[in-house]
């Protein structure tokens, strides 16, 4: 389901399997982007027998909207995803659909692929990555403001995820990009927040490098900001993942306007969408805003504005509720254990009626990754 010159592809799907004596099916040389892949997903699994549906989280949950109808897919142990992270609903409805375990997995090119993974013969916890496998080593730790080691984490305790073990590289041919590769030693910096619980199960909370995943598929916000940089209306530029549905992500930019600077609606998008080759990084929208969120030594504040694209959406989401006459709110910030939640504010909403409001926005806000809560006032 990957594709096979990426790491996944090369060597969790393709390698792997042919040294274990397995066979892979290859969905023509589009692979899933070709529109019958999912369209006739269920006959091809009758067909060809797989054991696995193995793809990014998108794709997983776009053969949910096919009916099984009559195909035997009775030769699917069980489902897996990676790339970016499996909402806890299509995780669920996989589950409760289909009768699949869901294994979901982490991993790095500079990890040989998969270091951690669910296990299909173990009890599944949705939205975890799993524990690591045979060999691999996960650690939590916090760092100083200058990328170095100060302490290991608590159970539970948001930090650093390092990885050791004998799939890690020993580093970059160019030894330039070694600087803040490793921590502690031969422990690789994965760029990703995240927590062990008391189980050792790995749960992925948040990155530290900043990248957007829109359907398993990386974006850089930096070139985009590099482009809105040079609009000559622009003082300040930042781009940051939105939550979506489908896509997990989508990138959306925020600009800082300099002084007395005006664009037309829909200006930035075009400037960036003629300026670079990737499609699937120019913004789904660029919003003004003034000030731009900063830190304390002038860095842009990303946390603030991923929480106000959240809030964007979710409220757009919710606006069903208030056009009902609702009093529905919701903010979305940080959180200990989850790096990010949001939380739905239902205000007067009689006794009789609160348990069916609050599971309406339970099912509105599932398909995000995203966890909520729903508070009641």
């Amino acid at each position: 389901g990957m594709p096979l010159f990426h790491v996944g592809g090369s060597l969790t799907q393709a390698l792997q399997t042919f040294s274990a004596g397995g066979s892979l099916v290859v969905l023509s040389g589009a692979g899933w982007r070709n529109p019958n892949a999912v369209r006739n997903i269920w006959s091809l699994v009758a067909r060809y027998r797989p054991e696995t549906l193995s793809s990014v989280p998108t794709v997983l949950a776009a053969t949910l909207a096919v009916p099984p109808g009559a195909a035997d897919i009775s030769s699917l142990r069980y489902a897996a995803g990676g790339g970016s992270a499996i909402p806890v609903a299509v995780g669920q409805a996989i589950m409760d659909k289909l009768k699949l375990p869901v294994v979901e997995v982490y991993g790095m090119t500079e990890t040989a692929s998969v270091h951690t993974m669910a296990y299909p013969d173990q009890p599944i916890r949705l939205g975890s990555v799993g524990l690591p496998l045979p060999y691999a080593q996960v650690r939590i730790v916090k760092l100083d403001a200058d990328g170095r080691y100060e302490r290991d984490c608590a159970v539970d305790e948001i930090g650093v995820v390092i990885m050791a073990g004998p799939g890690v590289f020993s580093g970059y041919l160019d030894a330039a990009h070694n600087k803040g590769a490793f921590i502690d030693g031969h422990w690789v910096n994965s760029g990703d927040l995240g927590r062990l619980d008391a189980d050792g199960f790995l749960w992925i909370t948040g990155r530290a490098k900043d990248l957007v995943i829109r359907g398993g598929h990386n974006i850089d916000p930096a070139p985009v900001e590099e482009i809105l940089f040079q609009h000559p209306a622009v003082g300040f530029a930042a781009v940051v993942g939105q939550p979506d549905a489908y896509a997990g992500e989508l990138p959306i930019g925020y600009v800082q306007l300099k002084p007395g600077a005006a664009v037309q609606p829909g200006e930035l998008e075009d400037w960036v969408r003629a300026r670079t080759p990737e499609r699937a990084a120019v913004p789904v929208q660029i919003i003004p805003i003034d000030p731009m969120p900063v830190t304390g030594v002038g860095k842009v504040f990303k946390p603030q504005l991923r929480w106000d694209a959240a809030t964007r959406v979710f409220t757009k989401v919710l606006s069903q509720l208030n056009d009902r006459g609702i009093d529905c709110t919701v903010k979305v910030g940080a959180h200990g254990s989850h790096g990010s939640i949001a939380t739905v504010t239902l205000r007067n909403v009689p006794a009789e009626s609160r348990e069916a409001i609050a599971n309406e926005v339970h099912t509105l806000l599932a398909p995000f990754v995203i966890r909520h809560e729903v508070v009641q006032e």
